[in-house]
């Protein structure tokens, strides 16, 4: 019995491991941000989402993302970060694109633009 309970931890903590290493999340992003800049942020991630699915040649559904660096000064909930830089894992690539604009704050980050890092 105790052989069993040695493989059932070994499987659970590799299970665990890999699923943590593996995955990759689609943050919410601004969440604390009135219903009208949550609106708009949401619609500007999913234009970007709409832009690196047609670089990447994947349909979007397929397309995940992690956020690499938030703007992290303007605000001091977590929830009202918004994002940096920002990588997609799609179709077995990966591309990363850093924020243009010149500060965290909802207004300018939904003017600015992304650009892919090389």
């Amino acid at each position: 019995m105790s052989v069993l309970k040695y493989w059932l931890f070994l499987f659970i903590v590799c299970g665990f491991f890999s699923y943590s290493v593996g995955q990759t999340r689609n943050e919410p992003i601004g969440q604390c941000f009135k219903k009208a800049n949550r609106n708009a942020i949401a619609k500007r991630i999913v234009q970007l989402k709409i832009r690196v699915s047609n670089e990447m040649n994947c349909h979007i559904d397929s397309i995940s993302y992690t956020i690499d660096k938030k703007y992290t000064f303007s605000y001091t909930k977590e929830c009202r970060h918004l994002p940096k830089e920002m990588s997609f894992y799609a179709c077995g690539q990966r591309k990363t694109y850093v924020h243009l604009g010149l500060t965290g704050l909802a207004g300018y980050w939904l003017f600015a633009s992304w650009t892919e890092v090389r």
